[in-house]
């Protein structure tokens, strides 16, 4: 508890650990009960009409980026890019159809 309050959850632990880098947030503050399975980030999108054979292409390039040139051109605490297609993103979607921020369907 920090301030009094309790927090029941958060978006990413990136972030808490970078409040904590920071120092805003004291490492002991806080205590984490439990973590999700590892949930996808930011994506890198094209459109649909992007041609196919070219996003493949970067697709392959940027999961072949050596992790130190990641780590350079990347934000911090993001540490590379992997492999996704729409499934990938399937929970992430399910969840905001339940709390009706999502509508219609696929993308």
């Amino acid at each position: 508890m920090q301030a009094g309050q309790l927090g029941l959850a958060t978006d990413f632990d990136r972030n808490r650990n970078a409040m904590i880098d920071a120092g805003r947030l004291r490492p002991d503050a806080t205590r984490v009960v439990w973590q999700s399975d590892p949930l996808p980030n930011d994506a890198l999108a094209v459109s649909r009409d992007f041609p196919v054979e070219r996003t493949l292409a970067l697709q392959q390039a940027v999961v072949a980026l050596p992790a130190a040139l990641a780590a350079a051109t990347l934000p911090p605490r993001h540490t590379g890019w992997i492999g996704a297609t729409h499934e990938s993103y399937r929970m992430i979607e399910e969840a905001g159809r339940t709390l009706g921020r999502l509508r219609g369907g696929a993308v």
